[in-house]
């Protein structure tokens, strides 16, 4: 390795012992070669720590930081401090790169020089590795901004290739939120005025987990609307906003009930796939039942938020005495 390395690779890990190695590969296997590589291990209790010391001792591209907050965005931010790469690779620890992803999107990126923010398209796999399904970027028409407010995000956020001086400038991730930093640091870069670009080449085996159906991740879905409400109130003027209101509003109103029962149910259908593409039929077979009676969601038109968080905002305003 230089000591000026062009792309920094970072990988934040907790409990990775499953698929690190696998992730570690795909990268040290890259066509590209000028680039370290900063794993940051989220306090892990698993073997993680070994097997990280194990790949930093037979390569020294590798370097491991411990960050002992517990979260993604602060890990993340702890490895983009001492990052000597002008681009970084931002990598999630149980995925797969192509061997040429690297090179594929530092090539586009020293050739548009107007790019800070790269993503590329790639194919979903499942627990054992095998494809569930393509993964394409679809804006459907619509604005950056107006698609990322009206529906979920399409991008990989483990496809994502950064100018570090501009992740910098606009404060790396948001450290108030221990999960769904990626959403919330793509309407920032967005309502900065900046747009992020689409590598649209499948560069990324993106890893779709079953506990995406988890009770937190639900939360999650919520605290996802939450982030945009924030961001809408902007466009509508509306200052001094309620967040504890707004959390409190989100969770009753129907409309925003169906958007987030409609992206489970079609989690559930991603994780039944899995199960039979994996041989699993037992699971696969029960979820299917599971399935049944909420078959009414996979043929509903998907929620658009903006009219929704625009109604909510104006109420929250109002109350506030702002509106």
């Amino acid at each position: 390795m230089t000591n000026h390395p062009e792309i920094t690779v970072l990988t934040a890990v907790y409990n990775g012992e499953r698929y690190i190695r696998e992730a570690i590969n795909s990268i040290l296997n890259q066509t590209y070669k000028n680039f370290e590589y900063i794993l940051v291990d989220n306090n892990s209790t698993d073997n993680t720590p070994k097997i990280l010391k194990d790949y930093a001792q037979k390569d020294e591209r590798i370097k491991i930081i411990k960050e002992t907050k517990q979260s993604p965005a602060s890990a993340r931010n702890a490895g983009l401090q001492i990052a000597k790469g002008k681009l970084i690779a931002v990598f999630d620890s149980d995925d797969v790169s192509h061997p040429e992803r690297l090179e594929r999107q530092y090539s586009y990126m020293i050739s548009h020089l107007d790019c800070f923010f790269l993503a590329t398209e790639g194919v979903m796999i499942g627990a054992t590795g095998k494809k569930i399904k393509d993964i394409r970027i679809n804006f459907k028409g619509l604005s950056q901004k107006d698609y990322l407010l009206n529906y979920g995000s399409p991008f990989i956020h483990s496809s994502m290739m950064y100018s570090k001086q501009k992740l910098l400038d606009l404060g790396g991730y948001n450290e108030n939120y221990k999960t769904v930093e990626d959403l919330e640091l793509w309407l920032k870069i967005i309502y900065s005025g900046m747009e992020i670009s689409v590598l649209r080449e499948p560069l990324i085996n993106y890893r779709y987990h079953s506990r995406s159906l988890s009770h937190k991740s639900i939360e999650n879905l919520y605290l996802n609307v939450i982030i945009k409400a924030l961001y809408r109130a902007k466009d509508l003027g509306i200052t001094n906003i309620n967040t504890e209101k707004i959390k409190n509003m989100v969770k009753i109103e129907p409309a925003i009930n169906t958007y987030v029962q409609r992206i489970i149910f079609r989690r559930m259908l991603k994780t039944m796939a899995d199960f039979f593409i994996s041989g699993d039929l037992i699971k696969g077979i029960a979820l299917f039942f599971k399935l049944i009676p909420d078959l009414h969601l996979a043929l509903s038109k998907p929620v658009q938020l903006i009219p929704v968080i625009d109604a909510l905002l104006k109420n929250i305003g109002t109350l506030n005495g702002d509106g």
